[in-house]
């Protein structure tokens, strides 16, 4: 398929009014809408040829997400957007097997909007100019890579942090023991409250400390099926990987216990 134009920044700013069409998978195209309105309220969209990408950060810094999904179908157009997220995952209209999400974003012609429509409903959304939404900064990724890399089918990943995050009163703090992937409910005061080991291909090493409000977000919005791989370390963020899904959220420090034996 030969695409007929390229919408770039400009197109937001000069006083043209035009619509932008993607016909969409509609499972593909949830499975970016979710994770990003876990974290965000509203994103820079890209529309491809044949994917749809987004990579925001929350309003504090404190985590990022970044996913992609080959879910276009066809596309009269590639561009970038501004688009509202939050609530739209909650509005998509229900689909079959067999349906089709048509996305259309219009510009110009009144209030700029983004709008998914199938034959079981529709839903509208605000639209903006991508140059006003907050950019994401650089991946962070360490200088020397990870301390610990440890990879889990993603039912099990999703029940290890998602409910010792859910358990949690305010931190989680990860590590690694011979054999085992270890993530704890711990509280400003280096009180364990809970503790859940899992079996992993890893070897003993440093531990970090990460809010359990964004890891409860993220990991519930999580796709439930594939691998999820989880990197973190000492004084590291944590990265949570599953194929084209990334978050990564900053490490949380606690100056109470930090110097003695909280262990």
């Amino acid at each position: 398929m030969t695409l007929t134009r390229e919408i770039d920044a400009d197109g937001w700013s000069d006083n043209r009014a035009w619509t932008a069409e993607a016909d969409l998978r509609p499972d593909g195209f949830w499975k970016v809408i979710n994770p990003v309105s876990a974290l965000v309220d509203e994103c820079q969209m890209d529309i491809r040829e044949n994917a749809v990408h987004v990579r925001a950060v929350d309003p504090a810094q404190v985590a990022v997400v970044d996913v992609e999904r080959q879910c276009v179908r066809q596309t009269d157009a590639t561009l970038s957007a501004g688009v509202l997220v939050n609530g739209l995952g909650e509005d998509l209209p229900g689909y079959f097997d067999t349906d089709t999400y048509t996305l259309t974003v219009s510009h110009g012609s009144g209030d700029d909007t983004a709008t998914v429509a199938s034959p079981h409903g529709r839903a509208e959304t605000a639209a903006y100019d991508p140059e006003t939404v907050r950019d994401a900064p650089d991946w962070p990724t360490p200088d020397d890579g990870w301390d610990r890399s440890v990879t889990l089918p993603a039912p099990k990943a999703r029940g290890v942090l998602g409910g010792i995050a859910d358990a949690a009163e305010s931190g989680v703090r990860v590590s690694a023991e011979d054999g085992e992937l270890l993530v704890e409910a711990v509280d400003r005061h280096g009180t364990v409250d809970y503790s859940w080991p899992v079996a992993a291909d890893v070897e003993a090493g440093p531990y970090a400390f990460y809010s359990a409000d964004y890891l409860s977000d993220m990991v519930g919005a999580f796709w439930p099926d594939g691998e999820i791989t989880i990197r973190f370390g000492h004084e590291q963020p944590l990265e949570l990987q599953n194929g084209t899904l990334r978050y990564t959220q900053a490490q949380r420090m606690y100056s109470e216990f930090e110097g003695g034996d909280d262990r």
